[in-house]
């Protein structure tokens, strides 16, 4: 048996196989909006977390945000091609700017 599968069947035995999953996810996201949008997004949006296949970014520029709704087809495609396992329905943006400056880095 190969160390991916008892590694495979370990995580399914201790239940944490969805939390796995949803960090990879979380991650593959991230990685999609720096596709998008070039380096230095991350600085102003970064996925938070993933939740009955709905998909939260945090963002705390307005118009990056704005973007963000506008092209998430774009990067649900570009993360469904490092995850095609996932199953995501949408996208969830959560402004921050009432919590910190619009301009704030995250």
């Amino acid at each position: 048996m190969s160390i991916e599968l008892l590694l495979k069947d370990a995580m399914k035995r201790a239940g944490i196989m969805d939390s796995v999953k949803a960090a990879m996810i979380v991650e593959a996201s991230d990685r999609a909006l720096i596709s998008v949008f070039g380096d230095g997004v991350e600085v102003w949006a970064k996925t938070i977390y993933l939740e009955n296949a709905e998909l939260v970014i945090a963002c705390t520029h307005a118009s990056i945000g704005e973007e963000i709704c506008r092209r998430g087809k774009e990067i649900l495609d570009h993360l469904l091609r490092s995850v095609p396992a996932a199953h995501i329905s949408r996208i969830r943006l959560l402004h921050k700017s009432s919590l910190v400056n619009d301009q704030a880095p995250l």
